[in-house]
């Protein structure tokens, strides 16, 4: 999902695309107990190795819900079209909701007419990104690879790398996601704000909720 603080948001807010973690679960990862698409209906958990622990769910009609908890009382709630595409942005602190950090993204077609990531894909999207304020437009872009081996810990999956670009008066990001088609949700994997250098997110086990 692009997800870590996601499948990962624009300068608009943290990033959205995936990020995770329990150290202890690389141990117990066995093969055999990777998880399946099937697995997205109870929930995915996906873990790096710095301190926070996501979990994925499928929500119904298309959209998958993202909670990442980053340790410290702080949780990121938010929601991705298709396991990449960033729809809602919530923080909460200490069980309250930081209200700067509600965003809804609106696109310029309907869920139903954005396609998952394919290989070769490239999709530019306009959007309008809401806060409790205020309102800005911001275009992404998104440019999908070929299918290639991933492995997160003992799990390995076909994997489609993507780059994806949010550009607006704000602010330019740049994250690379790794979209896994058998499970529905992407994976961010590099976030880089402006002409900073990229922050590399290494992941370290994937596991079906029990």
């Amino acid at each position: 999902m692009p997800a870590r603080k996601g499948v990962a948001y624009g300068a608009t807010v943290f990033s959205v695309l995936i990020r995770l973690v329990f150290l202890f679960a690389v141990v117990g990862q066995v093969a055999g107990a990777c998880p399946t698409g099937a697995d997205l209906a109870s929930g995915i958990r996906i873990i790096d190795g710095d301190g926070a622990v996501e979990v994925v769910q499928d929500l119904g009609n298309g959209v998958v819900a993202q909670e990442i908890d980053f340790g410290g009382g702080e949780i990121a709630k938010n929601q991705l079209i298709k396991g990449v595409y960033v729809s809602k942005l919530t923080l909460e602190v200490d069980g309250v909701i930081d209200l700067s950090s509600l965003l809804e993204v609106t696109y310029d077609r309907p869920p139903a007419a954005m396609s998952p990531p394919t290989p070769g894909l490239v999709n530019r999207f306009q959007t309008t990104v809401t806060d409790t304020t205020s309102s800005y437009v911001e275009v992404q872009e998104h440019r999908w690879g070929e299918v290639a081996p991933f492995s997160i810990g003992a799990c390995t999956f076909d994997s489609l790398e993507g780059q994806i670009r949010y550009v607006s008066e704000v602010s330019t990001i740049v994250e690379t996601v790794r979209y896994l088609p058998e499970l529905g949700i992407g994976i961010l994997t590099a976030y880089a704000y402006g002409d900073e250098t990229p922050e590399i997110y290494e992941l370290v086990s994937i596991e079906a909720v029990q």
